[in-house]
């Protein structure tokens, strides 16, 4: 026992005892820290997992432009596309049809695709294992996001489904997509 006389670090910068005690309370900040910083981590995801999906979830929009800038959601993908195209020269538009085959991977009760200058006149859908209809019950085509909406009359579950769609464009003013361009030939006659 030390004599409240004498001065147990007299003289001496440090003694044995300490470096283990400062030792002990750098490890258990250090890990107290490291706790901290994982729970700020996944508590931040978990806001913004929910942010996202409360408002970027095609089952329940509310603004449609909740979808600008948005990657497509990959629980519904195509796997065959059948593709008929049919330009007018003179008018420069061109009309479409297209049927794909969708697999699905969760419920669903709106279809979101890319239709960049596309304008979606009309679609359908078919169960790929009860071969019967969903009927769509609107198209929205939203050209400011790109996207076209498709809500359908149910939910529809995991699966293979075929969906035809009836659309139209324009080729005109614009170097991307169906386009039209001319030429100049060797006797000045436009191409």
């Amino acid at each position: 026992m030390i004599r409240s006389e004498e001065k147990p670090h007299k003289g001496k910068t440090s003694c044995s005892c300490c470096v283990p005690c400062l030792c002990a309370c750098c490890a258990l900040q250090t890990i107290i820290c490291v706790v901290l910083v994982i729970t700020l981590v996944l508590l931040g995801n978990a806001l913004i997992s929910r942010h996202y999906n409360s408002r970027n979830s095609p089952h329940e929009l509310k603004d449609d432009r909740a979808f600008k800038y948005l990657r497509l959601k990959n629980d519904t993908r195509p796997i065959h596309y059948d593709l008929t195209l049919v330009p007018d020269l003179r008018t420069g538009s061109f009309y479409g049809v297209v049927n794909v085959t969708l697999k699905t991977d969760s419920l669903r009760k709106t279809i979101v695709l890319h239709s960049q200058n596309l304008t979606v006149l009309s679609a359908s859908m078919i169960d790929g294992v009860s071969k019967s209809v969903i009927r769509v019950v609107n198209v929205r085509n939203l050209p400011d996001e790109e996207v076209v909406l498709l809500n359908l009359t149910r939910k529809i579950t995991p699966g293979i489904y075929y969906l035809s769609m009836n659309y139209t464009g324009n080729m005109l003013n614009k170097l991307s997509g169906l386009y039209l361009s001319s030429y100049k030939n060797g006797k000045n006659q436009t191409r």
